[in-house]
C-alpha cells in the first residue's frame, strides 16, 4: 500500500500468496518423484529375484556340454558360471557342489554357498579336455607298471 494526496491506495489488491510458476515446479518435482518411486517398486519386483540369486541358479533342468569327444550332462545348479549354463560345445565346464551332498545350489543351501566361513563344504570342479595324449588307463602299463609288480 501507498499514500498519497488521495489517500491510501493498493497496488495489488490480489496479489497470488505463492506464485504460478512456484506451484508448477513443485507439482512437477512431486510427480518425477512418485513416478521414480513406481519405477523403482516395479524393477525391485522384476528384477530383484534374479539379483538376489547373484549368479547362483536354482534351475535343476539338464545342460548337455560337449568337451572335446565327451559329451556330457549336468544340472544346470551345479554349474558355477552364467555363461557356461548352456547346452552345446565347450572348452571347459566350471562345477560347484555341496559336500558330501554332491548337489547343487538351492535356496535352503544358500548360506552354505554365500558364507565363506563354510566355503569348507563346497567342492570346486573344473572338467576340460586332456591336454596329455593317454588317459590314465593307458599310462599306467609304461609309467606305474615298474612300481605296482614285484621285481623277479
Amino acid at each position: 500500500m501507498r499514500g498519497d494526496g488521495k489517500g491510501l491506495q493498493a497496488e495489488d489488491e490480489r496479489a497470488p500468496l505463492i506464485s504460478t510458476r512456484f506451484l508448477i515446479i513443485a507439482t512437477s518435482t512431486i510427480l518425477i518423484l512418485a513416478a521414480a518411486s513406481i519405477a523403482i517398486s516395479w524393477f525391485g519386483r522384476a528384477y530383484g529375484a534374479r539379483l538376489s540369486l547373484a549368479g547362483h541358479s536354482e534351475s535343476t533342468e539338464i545342460v548337455d556340454i560337449t568337451i572335446g569327444r565327451d559329451r556330457l550332462a549336468f544340472p544346470a545348479n551345479t554349474i558355477r558360471f552364467e555363461h557356461q549354463r548352456r547346452s552345446g560345445v565347450a572348452e571347459r565346464v566350471d562345477l560347484y557342489l555341496l559336500w558330501p551332498e554332491m548337489t547343487g545350489y538351492s535356496s535352503g543351501e544358500r548360506r552354505r554357498f554365500d558364507d565363506l566361513a563354510l566355503s569348507q563344504s563346497l567342492v570346486f570342479l573344473q572338467i576340460s579336455q586332456s591336454t596329455m595324449s593317454k588317459d590314465m588307463s593307458g599310462r599306467v602299463e609304461p609309467i606305474y607298471r615298474g612300481l605296482l609288480e614285484p621285481e623277479i
